[in-house]
């Protein structure tokens, strides 16, 4: 999904360099155990393995997240919010930028 990027279309089906994409995976379309996702078996997402839970107020205020989303609006490719991200879920070190697990209620959930 497009959020107004500067490429063909606002960015929908074309590069969004300046903006980025989202990606949605909708429950409809997800594939049953074993199937591969294509046109073919009717189904586009499979395998999701639960990984980690964090408090989204961790990811986003104590790790500054949404500050550096803001900071990085229209010039992709996010590096510093991308760090961020992988920090708060690759370890519960806050030295090391990560966020404690918690439990899934009130979450980002990946």
């Amino acid at each position: 999904v497009g959020f107004g990027g500067m490429g063909d279309v606002a960015g929908q089906c074309s590069p969004n360099l300046d903006v980025g994409s989202q990606f949605s995976f909708p429950t409809e379309a997800r594939c049953p155990p074993g199937v591969t996702p294509g046109a073919s078996s009717g189904c586009a997402w499979g395998d999701a393995v639960h990984v980690r839970t964090v408090r989204a107020a961790c990811l986003l205020n104590e790790r500054g997240l949404m500050a550096a989303c803001a900071r990085e609006v229209g010039h992709a490719p996010f590096s510093e919010a991308a760090r961020i991200w992988a920090a708060a879920f690759a370890s519960d070190d806050p030295a090391r930028g990560g966020c404690p697990e918690a439990p899934a209620s009130g979450a980002i959930v990946i």
